[in-house]
């Protein structure tokens, strides 16, 4: 058959590229091999003819294509500097969580471990046991009062609850704590506050509850600066926790009323009526009591002898807390007049044995130490 005759050829086709995974690339099919004839004799005869077929070859994986140059054209000098790192591209974030989480414990889980330990091994006295000294008077066999035995620490006379009026209570809560009968005996914003006033500098006292003030005067101390100033508030806290779990608030308010200073050298509302105002307690009126308790805070420079303005201030300042707690009426506020004390003069005489009962005081002192074989402390 000639090449005139036959069929035109086709277009040689392009070969497949091969991918650039490890694969086997199958050799493209000829267009001008001949069709293998139905007699096996040919097509031996055609194979032998035939070019022989190109070897079968593995190509290897190509690498992956490398990113582009840079095009951007080069800083001149005098020109504007490479962008530096920005801080949050600096910064290693799993260091700052774990310095969040240690913070954590240190800030929050320790203190609430330790207090809990410290609530269980702390022991709290029973009402009564915490013992103070108190002024013993000396009587002439008629009755009348001869003398007064004042021990080294001031003049005190510890009353019950129910000898002071209610409103003289009253007046001193709406002073010192307005809510005493309903919060647990702490102050958590009052001692956050003295750890802020220790860090940075201050005082810490100030925004203690009445159960803290007494724990402070009668159990603690008064210790309020550097590290002792920290310890002597957590004991105050742990104590007055407790403390306000074991005892009744009546119990709590009575030993107060008994121990704190009032100036004057006296210590209680039953010695502070006495030096101010030369009554015993159980007549004080609504404007005495409201004194009384307005000289809790600055006994000495309140003192309407030393500072009439500052203790008049003062004096409101406590009026119209009575008011505002609703254990005074507008109109009851409204007729109050700041009261008349006596002079400081005349206080300090009254513990002040001059003359014949003088000599008596001194004498029956000896004896009551002779005979009981106690000390000044004891008596």
């Amino acid at each position: 058959m000639s090449a005139a005759s036959g069929p035109s050829a086709p277009e040689p086709t392009r070969p497949t590229p091969p991918d650039d995974r490890l694969t086997t690339v199958i050799p493209p099919v000829r267009d001008d091999i001949a069709p293998v004839p139905r007699d096996p004799i040919e097509a031996v005869k055609a194979a032998l003819d035939s070019p022989p077929a190109p070897p079968l070859k593995r190509t290897p994986p190509t690498a992956p294509p490398k990113p582009p140059a840079d095009t951007r054209p080069p800083v001149e000098s005098g020109g504007a500097a490479p962008r530096p790192p920005k801080l949050s591209e600096q910064i290693n974030w799993r260091w700052v969580r774990r310095s969040l989480y240690l913070a954590a414990v240190v800030l929050i889980v320790l203190p609430i471990v330790t207090f809990g330990m410290a609530y269980l091994i702390v022991d709290v006295p029973k009402p009564g046991d915490i013992r103070t000294n108190q002024v013993s008077t000396i009587l002439a066999s008629d009755g009348s009062e001869l003398a007064k035995i004042v021990p080294p620490e001031g003049n005190r006379v510890d009353v019950n609850i129910d000898q002071v009026p209610v409103h003289v209570r009253n007046a001193v809560m709406a002073a010192e704590d307005r809510d005493f009968y309903t919060n647990p005996g702490f102050s958590l914003s009052g001692f956050a506050r003295a750890i802020k006033n220790n860090l940075f500098g201050g005082d810490l006292q100030g925004g203690s509850t009445i159960t803290q003030q007494y724990v402070k005067n009668a159990l603690v101390g008064d210790q309020r600066s550097g590290v002792g100033g920290l310890i002597r508030k957590a004991k105050e806290l742990v104590i007055s926790t407790k403390m306000s779990r074991q005892w009744s608030k009546d119990e709590v308010l009575q030993a107060y009323l008994n121990i704190i200073y009032f100036g004057r050298g006296t210590y209680g509302i039953s010695a502070a009526s006495k030096a101010y105002f030369n009554k015993p307690v159980e007549q004080l009126t609504v404007a005495d009591g409201a004194l009384l308790a307005a000289l809790i805070q600055r006994p000495s420079t309140l003192d309407p002898a030393v500072d009439p303005e500052g203790a008049a201030e003062r004096w409101n300042w406590v009026l119209d807390g009575m008011v505002t707690m609703g254990a005074l009426s507008k109109d009851e506020r409204a007729q109050q007049v700041f009261p008349q004390s006596v002079p400081p003069v005349l206080a300090r005489s009254a513990n002040q044995i001059t003359g014949p009962n003088g000599l008596i005081e001194r004498q029956v002192t000896k004896e009551l130490l002779d005979l009981f074989n106690i000390d000044e402390q004891m008596l």
